[in-house]
């Protein structure tokens, strides 16, 4: 298959499983979940709550709507452990 064709097929693909999962989040009253890219402001918020998390401030995440949003939580938690880490490991030296 012409792979140009084959990128437009699941292209059409994935926009239709984003209103499939988007009419599932309305029928299970989930209101609008979040799939793609987080904005600027988003990620600012998200950071502060991980390191809240991390400092003990809060004992749980409480806006965990959907696997995307854990995700990137994990990632902003293990960046954090790396950045302690190597201050840490500069610090020794």
């Amino acid at each position: 298959m012409d792979p140009s064709l084959q990128l437009k097929r699941y292209e059409k693909e994935i926009r239709d499983l984003k209103q499939e999962l988007a009419m599932h989040d309305t029928l299970a009253n989930r209101g609008r979940i979040q799939y793609g890219n987080y904005e600027p402001h988003e990620v600012k918020e998200m950071n502060e709550t991980v390191k809240s998390y991390l400092k003990g401030s809060i004992n749980e995440f409480t806006d965990l709507d959907s696997l995307h949003k854990v995700k990137e939580y994990m990632n902003m938690i293990k960046n954090q452990y790396r950045k302690l880490t190597q201050n840490i490991e500069a610090r020794q030296r």
